[in-house]
Order: structure tokens, then C-alpha cells, then sequence
């Protein structure tokens, strides 16, 4: 093919265009390439748990994230250590500022893991967090069957959540 009488575009690694005009000249153009966002998340970190026993309340907490990119935790529970394999189950969704979660009401006395992970808006998750055993307390309070549980938002706010 003539490339003197032909106009041909060329397309670089999807920044820059070289334009070949029957005039025998070439052009190169530049324009940005969409910012990528590679950097891994980090999961959650500094987890533990607290038991309120005038509430009857067993409590995870972790540490708030400092990446800007974080849009959610999401928090598992499994019965069994999840390292030997054991399945996990998504129990919470959170917003990113939240830093503590009230467990939902066990009615009697057991072992849960927990493990989390962050989330960011384009729907990349960090690693999950290293497992926590938490030993739960039974629920002794007349509320054991209301179901949910409460998350700490930040900011002092406290708000329910509806069991999943």
C-alpha cells in the first residue's frame, strides 16, 4: 500500500497516534492514558475483639484505613480456624470509616474466626486480614432473637444493621 496517497493511523500502546497524510508528513499526538490504579490494598489490621457483659455484646474492632481508595470492609466469620480451609461467611459490608462491629447473638457459648478485607470502587479487595479467634459469649439478654447487629461508623455514630 502507498502510504502517499493513503492517510493511515496508528495506534501505540493506546497513547499515542502517529498519523502518516498524503502529504509525506507525520504528526505525533499524545494524549493521557486513563490513570491506573495498581497499588494492592491493605487489609485491615490491628483486629481484636471486646465483650461488654452488661450488653450481653461481643465487639470486633480493627483499626481505621488509611488508604483513600478504601470504599468498604467486609467482614467473614467462619466455625473453624479458615486456615485449615474452613469456608468463610460474609456476615457485614461496611463503609470504610467504620472501625468496630457489634456481633450478631450467638445463643450459646462458642469459637468464631473472623477475618476482613478492604474493598475500593472499583471492586478490587485487598488480602484477607490474618484470622482472629473470638470466644463467644451467649447472649443473655431478652433481644437474642431481634437478629443484626450494630456498626460503629465513625464519628461516634452507631447504626443497626439488618441480619443477612
Amino acid at each position: 500500500m502507498n502510504l502517499r496517497h493513503h492517510a493511515a493511523l496508528l495506534v501505540l500502546a493506546g497513547a499515542t497516534i502517529l498519523a502518516l497524510a498524503s502529504c509525506g508528513k507525520s504528526t505525533s499526538v499524545t494524549s493521557a492514558a486513563p490513570a491506573v490504579d495498581n497499588a494492592p490494598l491493605a487489609a485491615p489490621a490491628d483486629i481484636n475483639s471486646t465483650y461488654y457483659p452488661a450488653a450481653s455484646a461481643d465487639i470486633l474492632n480493627w483499626g481505621a484505613s488509611t488508604s483513600p481508595s478504601v470504599t468498604a470492609i467486609q467482614v467473614f466469620e467462619a466455625s473453624a480456624d479458615p486456615s485449615t480451609g474452613a469456608p468463610l461467611t460474609r456476615i457485614a459490608q461496611l463503609p470504610a470509616s467504620a472501625t468496630s462491629l457489634t456481633l450478631p447473638p450467638v445463643s450459646t457459648a462458642c469459637t468464631k474466626y473472623y477475618e476482613l478485607r478492604s474493598m475500593d470502587s472499583a471492586g478490587d479487595y485487598s488480602a484477607f486480614s490474618s484470622p482472629i479467634a473470638v470466644v463467644r459469649h451467649a447472649d443473655s439478654s431478652s433481644d437474642s432473637g431481634n437478629g443484626g447487629s450494630n456498626v460503629n461508623t465513625g464519628g461516634g455514630a452507631t447504626r443497626k444493621l439488618p441480619s443477612l
